[in-house]
């Protein structure tokens, strides 16, 4: 391994101690459930499966892009008083990684429960933004949240009582 080398692999794992660090002191605790699809659901049609098991539930730290989070105010919509339905926010790689697994990384179907608001947000989309990293390599997955929507969509199986437990 050449020095240059050496010296970017260090400049890199430095990045990623700091924004651990930045996440660990500024970010708010959440629940995260890690699903997987049922694979026995698929839908062609939609491209789509019915239904998503919870393989897992770990508590990590979110990362809030600029500090803000979603509004309060509900706002009138055709059906019903409701509040902001979706916003993008951050969680560290390494935090997840420990979390559930080296490979895991987080996808559509999962689902976030954030006690500081009381409310469950599903995770729509998930992706790792290079550009915003040193030398193309990003510390953190944005994550896209939409508001949860109570379906019949996930069985919950052995973490039943930790949702309703901790969340209503």
């Amino acid at each position: 391994m050449t020095s240059e080398s050496l010296l970017h692999q260090q400049t890199i794992q430095l990045q990623q101690q700091l924004a651990d660090s930045v996440v660990c002191m500024f970010g708010i605790p959440i629940y995260y459930f890690k699903t997987i699809p049922n694979k026995s659901t698929a839908d062609y049609t939609f491209k789509e499966y019915v239904l998503h098991n919870v393989t897992a539930v770990k508590q990590l730290k979110l990362m809030i892009k600029d500090g803000a989070m979603p509004s309060s105010n509900p706002k009138l919509t055709e059906f019903d008083f409701d509040w902001e339905t979706d916003w993008e926010t951050e969680i560290s790689k390494t935090q997840f990684a420990a979390a559930f697994g080296d490979n895991a990384i987080p996808s559509y179907g999962d689902f976030i429960y954030i006690p500081m608001m009381k409310r469950m947000w599903d995770v729509n989309s998930a992706y790792d933004e290079k550009n915003e990293g040193l030398m193309w390599r990003s510390t953190t997955w944005k994550l896209q949240l939409v508001k949860y929507s109570e379906s019949t969509a996930y069985n919950t199986g052995d973490f039943e009582n930790i949702i309703y437990n901790n969340i209503y």
